[in-house]
């Protein structure tokens, strides 16, 4: 049990000091940025898909019903690093990025009826940085612009099992963030001053997750998730290198719903899995009113997963999972053209266990393209990898 209390601790607190955020992406400027579709490592792996899988070592991010921890206690962390090249007309520039990606905590509860879960993880990630430049008669003036933020969740709830094979989660999401630009004007004339300004928004708000598995038979199961639109509530106060003050705008967002579904086959040696989710962005409002720019979230992922053997006292190439996997999804990003952004990616991922299997080491690459418009000069190739550890732990048992 101090095992895992260590763990737990060691990770909360690398989550808590790691910002959310991804590489830079004019993608994520439209709406409050790009939505982050995270379900584990070992998803990512099989292209993104799992609302449909319920595995030992594998917790889900995105459906609480999908829980299976044979009576052990478990904790997940992921983190993710990106890197992404970013295409203007014949010009290229690069950035890179290491965040967390999601941690989840779980404990049985009441002979496996029922598990209590315990989550924290990030919803929508932007980050971007631009330069303008500005002439006149009078002077040459740059203006540069670094924004970065993004709304987290951290979730609390449980699992209930109705039946061996068909089970519930529910969660209460607390949902927070804080997106901060910075406005610097530089002029090449000492006659002009410089100027820097700093807008900084809080947002806040709940919600809740519903999740339900069902396996209608030995090698079919089926999943479901549904999180409810909420509302959040938003304070932006701005900061000016004068020292001018200027009163704190607050406003109300309606942060929307999103729902999915999920299948899974398992068969002797291999797990596939296919997953259609979708949020609807297109309703997303500031105080009433629609955003402009934005769209539907939608994403369809599909995977499979080659394991020889589960037992640990076998050797150990053959417990090592090899996954392969691809997406397609549309973001809530439009251009100037009322295009939507495409997103495909390809993707391939391996299972390391570990301690007699009450442990595994996820490690997923995922390669893929962004785009809109054929107008529109601007696309990112992007790449990103994938780390998660997953650890279970007997809790309460005696000793003698």
């Amino acid at each position: 049990m101090k095992n895992i209390l260590s763990f737990l601790l060691m990770n909360v607190v690398l989550l808590i000091c790691t910002t959310p955020s991804s590489a830079d992406s004019y993608y994520s400027s439209q709406g409050l940025g790009i939505p982050s579709y995270y379900i584990s490592a070992q998803a990512v792996g099989m292209g993104g898909a799992g609302i449909g899988v319920r595995q030992y070592l594998a917790l889900n991010e995105l459906n609480p019903g999908a829980c299976d921890l044979k009576g052990f206690s478990s904790v997940a962390v992921g983190f993710q690093g990106e890197y992404v090249t970013h295409f203007i007309g014949d010009h290229s520039q690069s950035s890179i990025s290491a965040n967390a990606a999601g941690f989840r905590f779980a404990v049985p509860i009441a002979k496996q009826r029922f598990a209590l879960l315990v989550a924290l993880k990030p919803k929508v990630n932007s980050e971007l940085s631009m330069e303008f430049e500005n002439f006149s008669d009078q002077f040459q003036a740059i203006r540069t612009l670094n924004s970065k933020g993004g709304l987290n969740t951290a979730s609390i709830g449980g699992n209930f099992a109705i039946t061996k094979k068909l089970a519930v989660g529910l969660m209460m999401d607390f949902n927070f963030g804080a997106y901060r630009e910075t406005w610097v004007t530089d002029f090449d004339d000492d006659t002009y001053l410089s100027s820097s300004d700093e807008i900084t928004s809080h947002l806040w708000g709940k919600g809740l997750q519903l999740g339900l598995f069902a396996q209608p038979a030995s090698f079919l199961s089926l999943g479901a998730v549904l999180s409810t639109s909420s509302s959040l509530k938003g304070e932006t106060t701005t900061r000016t290198k004068s020292g001018k003050e200027i009163d704190p705008l607050r406003q109300d967002m309606n942060y929307p719903l999103s729902a999915g579904v999920g299948a899974a086959l398992t068969l002797p040696k291999f797990l596939m899995a296919v997953d259609f989710y979708m949020q609807d962005w297109d309703q997303f409002e500031i105080d009433g009113k629609n955003a402009e720019n934005v769209g539907d979230f939608w994403r369809l992922s599909l995977g499979g997963e080659y394991l020889d053997s589960k037992e640990y006292l076998t050797t150990y190439s053959r417990r090592i999972a090899y996954r392969i996997g691809a997406s397609y999804a549309k973001l809530p990003a439009v251009d100037q053209y009322g295009e939507q952004t495409a997103e495909i990616l390809g993707s391939v991922g391996f299972g390391f266990p570990f301690n007699k299997n009450a442990g595994r080491l996820d490690l997923a690459f995922e390669v893929g393209k962004r785009s809109s418009s054929p107008l529109f000069l601007y696309s990112e190739n992007l790449y990103r990898l994938s780390i998660s550890i997953t650890n279970a732990e007997k809790w309460f048992q005696r000793s003698f």
